[in-house]
């Protein structure tokens, strides 16, 4: 979906280290597009987007260091990157749909920004059917639109701006023909003791659901907020905010929203290490598992080397009624997260680690709703450059989210994918492999049991100019298979081309 701004409301964390990867099922592919400028998130980045990713790299903010510094809200990263249909997914295991490159802009520059993509393909599954492959081809289009009030830190405060429709239209199945949509805006503030940030996202997307027959339309939208004020050298306080809303129009039982909050003060023992006490608040309202609410009280640490490492970590506890299948209990809840990213370094990393009832949103793709026993919620992002011009990506993530079809019943789902790319001056080719397992749980009273899910795809991507440097031409082939509860094999293949003005 659209890029993960990680607010780090739910946890407390910085925003560099603690993005979770997109859920799987609910968004486009991330092969899609790979023409956005470099963002500084994982999740909803993707293998195959790597060549894009490492065309620029974003100056460290210099911090002297015996100064006192509260560490500020991370400015929001680029909404106009939510038109960029490679931000949609963070894994291909999911085989959901290749839409239009999306835009190509230099969205280091304020003003307006816009384009149309295109492009047009073969499906030999739309409805990723086991017994009934039904095959077509197809035409996308998605003109798109952005705006920044200024580049990124060019001003104290930003405001950005990005839509993109998308028609979508089959030769054969005319009752498949939809509309969808992706959006976003931000304002971010950065001042001398006070900092926030806010984004609310839209995304509309149809697609074949990997863990249910047929097709559906799935909605989401969401903000995320944080703020925070300092008092002193020493003392600050911060505070976040956040609701989600999931919607599915075939599979209402993954319906979800969830909402959150948090107020954590810092004491600053050094100009790079903060810890304080937290409270946070979170209740996920799933039509398939019910309500599940929860209000924790954790011991919070921050520590910023200065753009090299964020480390954040929170230990606690946690008191939780779970009024959907009944019953209530107090355990412990605790997570890490880590961000390292070195100028002169060939690789870096961000990870993360969390054991609580409520995986909190941390940003606007986190789609939420897990509740069942497997409390742990995990991701990582690993790039490593071979060389000035080979990039390798890897994406893994773990997270709990309702079952579309069965009540009852949760999916605890694991995806992990392996890319690399390799830009040969006038032309890039990128590939990869994907693989994801997804196990059921029975939640409550129900007593229903379903086989383990296998999917996997090998993906393989060609861009490079044509007639101007300014119109893109994509070329994709993606191999999609699914085994055990389902079992169905997908080719997709698509061409088009993209323009900004």
């Amino acid at each position: 979906m659209f890029p993960v701004l990680a607010a780090g409301v739910g946890l407390g964390f910085s925003a560099h280290a603690q993005n979770f990867l997109p859920a799987p099922g609910e968004g486009v592919p991330a092969e899609a597009s790979e023409a956005s400028s470099e963002i500084p998130v994982p999740e909803t980045d993707s293998a195959e987007s790597i060549e894009a990713e490492n065309l620029t790299e974003e100056p460290l903010e210099e911090v002297p260091l015996e100064e006192p510094v509260v560490t500020p809200v991370d400015p929001v990263p680029v909404v106009q990157q939510a038109t960029s249909q490679e931000n949609s997914s963070a894994s291909v295991a999911q085989s959901g749909e290749l839409l239009p490159g999306g835009s190509n802009g230099d969205f280091s520059r304020e003003g307006w920004i816009f384009g149309i993509a295109a492009n047009v393909g073969y499906d030999s599954n739309i409805l990723q059917d086991e017994d009934d492959e039904e095959s077509d081809f197809l035409l996308n289009f998605a003109p798109t639109v952005n705006f920044s009030s200024a580049p990124p830190g060019g001003a104290e405060t930003i405001f950005e701006f990005s839509y993109s429709p998308i028609v979508r239209a089959y030769l054969e199945n005319e009752s498949q023909n939809a509309f969808d949509q992706l959006g976003g805006a931000s304002l971010n503030y950065r001042g001398p003791i006070a900092q926030f940030s806010n984004i609310l996202f839209l995304s509309q997307i149809t697609q074949a659901d990997r863990f249910a027959d047929g097709r559906t339309q799935n909605r989401q939208i969401s903000y995320v907020g944080k703020g925070e004020y300092q008092f002193s050298e020493k003392t600050s306080l911060a505070i976040g905010l956040g609701w989600g809303s999931f919607e599915s129009d075939s599979f209402s039982l993954s319906d979800v929203d969830t909402t959150f909050a948090s107020l954590t003060a810092y004491w600053a023992f050094t100009p790079l290490l903060r810890v304080g006490p937290s409270v946070r608040y979170a209740k996920t309202d799933s039509t398939n598992l019910g309500v599940t609410e929860s209000t924790s009280f954790v011991l919070d640490m921050s520590y910023d080397a200065t753009g090299l490492l964020d480390l954040s970590a929170f230990a606690g506890f946690e008191s939780v009624d779970f009024s959907g299948i009944g019953g209530g209990e107090s355990g412990p809840a605790f997570g890490i997260a880590a961000d390292y990213q070195a100028p002169n370094r060939p690789w870096s990393l961000q990870a993360e680690l969390t054991y609580q009832s409520v995986q909190q949103i941390n940003g606007p793709t986190d789609r939420g709703g897990g509740n069942g026993e497997a409390r742990v919620g995990a991701s990582v992002s690993a790039n490593y450059d071979l060389s000035e011009y080979t990039k390798l990506k890897l994406l893994a993530r773990y997270g709990t989210f309702p079952s579309p079809d069965s009540v009852g019943l949760l999916i605890n789902d694991f995806d992990v994918t392996l890319g690399l790319s390799h830009n040969f001056g006038s032309w890039i080719l990128s590939g990869g492999v994907s693989y994801g397992l997804a196990s059921y749980e029975s939640v409550g009273p129900t007593s229903t049991t379903r086989e383990d899910l296998t999917t996997g795809s090998l993906f393989l991507k060609h861009r490079t100019t044509a007639i101007s440097d300014q119109l893109i031409w994509d070329n994709s082939v993606r191999l999609s298979t699914s085994a055990g509860d389902r079992d169905w094999n997908r080719v997709q293949l698509t061409s088009g081309l993209s323009i900004d003005f």
